[in-house]
């Protein structure tokens, strides 16, 4: 039981001495953290463009499926990959609609 209330006070302790070694003001602080979002955000806008022209294309490929035998393919799954695909392809942009958050920039290929 004191071995974990050692380990307790370590992990209670070590965020205060991390902030302690920190030079400089909230304002770098914010500053580091929105540098670190803008990354994420062009990941997650990347990924959602790639899985968003996927879902298109797999939507596309299941209904040329659909046409050939309608059974084994239902229309409803062609639909919801379709709106899926226009969605994910829309999400990266959606700064644009509400008029803040971070832009989106796509990579240079």
């Amino acid at each position: 039981m004191r071995k974990w209330h050692g380990l307790m006070m370590i992990g209670l302790f070590l965020p205060c001495v991390a902030l302690a070694e920190f030079q400089g003001n909230l304002g770098d602080l914010a500053h580091d953290a929105t540098d670190s979002l803008t990354v994420v955000s062009d990941f997650v806008g990347t990924v959602a463009l790639v899985l968003g022209i996927l879902a298109l294309v797999s939507s596309f490929l299941r209904y040329l499926q659909h046409r050939v035998n309608p059974l084994a393919v239902p229309l409803g799954g062609v639909f919801l990959l379709g709106v899926l695909g226009c969605f994910l392809i829309a999400l990266p942009f959606s700064y644009l609609l509400f008029g803040a958050g971070i832009p989106f920039r796509p990579p240079h290929l």
